[in-house]
């Protein structure tokens, strides 16, 4: 249980439950996004409060590496401090260097009273002692730029510039906006009745995707207007593209292989004749039939769980006409809303990614008609997920092939190697990479 559900929620300040937030994510393993959104709701924060909790949590977690490198000269045993402690010095840290409208005094004063509260007078003086010694530089506002740590700056500057994740990866808004796909209601309509029922609440539309919409401070999604009548899914941009993609090749019978919580098994819906969803994890698999019901598809849908990473049984008398794998990955494209994961990856994770994707694409590939279409994707830029996996897939297959986008406005996105690339430094999508691969003539495939 959260530790800020047992607070006083009158007593509880923007800082304090910044805190609480960033010590979840630092040391339970929490997503920063929901738990952020859970505290904010639980705490019935105005609309400033709020701002300022959501600047601490989003900027703290993009500059940790700085924020350890001013605090550590002042901490004799960085590591050995009270880890509820170290989080509350790097929230203030942040503040103290990057929000150069808030007092550091006031900073100072409220962390102290903070940690004394919670941990006692010995070390809300520790705490006092090394603030005061954080000095922010007049005239000199540092950097906001995602910080990659040194493994993955090393690994993507030994590559290409077209693969750079340096370059794709930008600042961005704080927090992210939450990326909604409209079904069957009229885009001006529906921004009429958000905004109705949230005032506050901003939002941009795509005009490449006729029914995607980017929404800023709007509460809970769960209780927006046609929530419960299907007019909506939440899904992040870039996999709206994804899925828009696969879904224009969406003809007769589709797999979607690694379905998850089915966000593009529901675009998949929309053009297919039947889909199979499948997934390794039941309670994903759950999460998506309740999503179908929602949604009010007619669409037939099959939901099973397999695990095409070790082979097709379940499916291995089957075959279908088309067949997406959004397969599992390091998430590196997403990280511009989701900087914890930096916290959390090891140098040797995108190869370890690389070798279950090809063994997935491996096992996948043998489903897949004469004639039909693959669609790879994966929502990291790191060429040893995308480029890497799909160049070994076609060396290893001969009378396969890579056609052209399904629409005109793709064929920008097309790198040197074929495969189509989403998200950049201008836009708030998230990274992928998509490769799509054609089966040719069965007789001349040799790997069956």
């Amino acid at each position: 249980m959260s530790v800020i559900s047992n607070m006083s929620v009158e007593a509880v300040s923007s800082r304090e439950i910044a805190i609480h937030v960033l010590h979840r994510v630092f040391e339970e393993g929490a997503y920063a996004m929901p738990t952020l959104d859970a505290a904010i709701r639980r705490g019935m924060l105005q609309q400033r409060d709020a701002a300022l909790l959501t600047q601490i949590v989003y900027g703290a977690l993009r500059v940790v590496p700085s924020l350890d490198r001013a605090l550590e000269p002042h901490c004799s045993r960085p590591k050995r401090t009270d880890p509820w402690v170290r989080t509350a010095l790097r929230a203030a840290a942040y503040q103290i260097l990057y929000l150069t409208r808030v007092p550091p005094r006031a900073v100072v004063h409220e962390t102290v009273s903070i940690v004394q509260r919670k941990r006692g007078k010995k070390l809300g003086g520790f705490v006092n002692a090394v603030l005061r010694k954080i000095q922010r530089v007049e005239g000199e506002t540092p950097s906001e730029l995602l910080e990659l740590p040194a493994w993955l700056s090393h690994q993507l500057l030994d590559r290409s510039g077209e693969y750079s994740l340096l370059r794709r990866v930008s600042p961005k808004s704080m927090p992210p906006p939450l990326g909604v796909r409209l079904c069957g209601i009229d885009r001006s309509e529906f921004i009429e009745r958000l905004l109705e029922f949230q005032p506050h609440a901003e939002v941009a539309s795509d005009e490449e995707l006729p029914c995607a919409l980017s929404v800023l401070g709007a509460a809970d999604p769960r209780e927006w207007p046609g929530y419960a009548t299907g007019q909506f899914v939440i899904q992040e941009r870039g996999s709206q593209r994804v899925g828009e993609i696969s879904a224009l090749l969406a003809k007769g019978r589709v797999l979607d292989a690694c379905a998850g919580h089915g966000s593009k098994t529901m675009q998949l819906l929309q053009s297919a004749a039947s889909v199979v969803a499948t997934d390794l994890h039941g309670g994903k698999l759950k999460s998506l039939r309740r999503e179908y019901r929602r949604l009010g598809l007619q669409t037939p849908l099959d939901t099973r769980t397999v695990d095409f990473a070790s082979g097709t049984l379940g499916l291995s008398e089957e075959r279908f006409d088309h067949i997406l794998v959004d397969a599992p990955c390091t998430g590196l494209g997403t990280v511009a809303r989701r900087p914890e994961l930096l916290l959390r990856l090891k140098p040797e994770d995108p190869s370890r990614m690389a070798v279950l994707q090809h063994s997935i694409l491996e096992h996948v590939s043998t489903l897949l008609k004469p004639g039909g279409i693959l669609c790879y994707s994966v929502c990291s830029p790191h060429p040893s997920e995308g480029a890497e996996v799909a160049s070994r897939f076609l060396a290893e297959r001969s009378g396969w092939s890579m056609p052209a986008p399904p629409v005109a406005h793709f064929s920008t996105l097309i790198g040197s190697d074929g495969g189509l690339r989403l998200g950049d430094s201008q836009s708030d999508l998230d990274n992928y990479q998509i490769y799509l691969f054609q089966r040719g003539d069965p007789s001349a495939d040799l790997s069956g």
